[in-house]
């Protein structure tokens, strides 16, 4: 991004960091839990990611500029787009500077994302063990043979997602290395060169308690 005419603004704010870093963490617990079959971590992790991923997607509607879906969510026709014309363009121009936060691309990897840890964690909620002693917290509404059947996909799903964040990781590194732009750093501290007209306004907070208590009650019934 080009930094004429621009300054160190912010662009993402705080629950929006906040939420992708306890997202890498829970994903991670939860990831590690179910390798060693430490179901009790696993639940929790799962449900602590629910909350998250709820309150993602309440803050997409809520948030400020930056954290809004309907701000960087495009078409698949834009995304292609934007891919021609800024990817795999041998002579793009780094200088060129582009909207503050998600670009098209990374817009559909955000929902892909969020999409498929949804499911994941949709089906885990339903999923059961072999011997149908251990499942999640709304096996006892279905059958063992579609718990079963929640466990299998559960499974293939996680593949799916481990790929999924594999690319967003790879996308992170080409920013870094090709195209001279390191995205992280913007994620912790929530600035980024951009144009003061672009930056995002004051968190509204009392929006934030709203939807937190929101995401928490609705695991809080899920769970109990």
């Amino acid at each position: 991004m080009s930094q004429n005419n621009t300054s160190l603004q912010p662009v993402w704010d705080i629950p929006v960091r906040l939420g992708h870093w306890l997202m890498v963490l829970l994903f991670a617990v939860c990831w590690w839990s179910g390798e060693n079959h430490e179901m009790t971590w696993h639940r929790y992790a799962g449900y602590g990611l629910l909350g998250i991923v709820l309150f993602r997607l309440y803050w997409g509607v809520a948030g400020t500029r930056t954290a809004r879906f309907s701000n960087f969510v495009s078409s698949p026709k834009a995304a292609l787009n934007y891919a021609r014309t800024h990817i795999f363009k041998s002579n793009y121009d780094e200088n060129r500077p582009e909207k503050a936060g998600h670009n098209p691309l990374g817009a559909w990897s955000v929902i892909a994302l969020l999409g498929f840890i949804l499911l994941q964690i949709g089906l885990g909620l339903f999923a059961v063990d072999v011997d149908g002693f251990d499942g999640g917290p709304l096996s006892d509404f279905v059958s063992y043979d579609t718990g079963r059947l929640c466990a299998e996909i559960h499974e293939i799903s996680f593949g799916i997602l481990m790929t999924l964040i594999v690319v967003h990781i790879a996308a992170i590194a080409y920013y870094k290395l090709v195209r001279k732009q390191n995205l992280v750093p913007a994620m912790i501290h929530g600035k980024a060169h951009i144009s003061q007209s672009e930056a995002i306004k004051a968190t509204p907070w009392l929006r934030v308690l709203v939807g937190a208590a929101v995401a928490a009650l609705i695991v809080w019934i899920i769970a109990k």
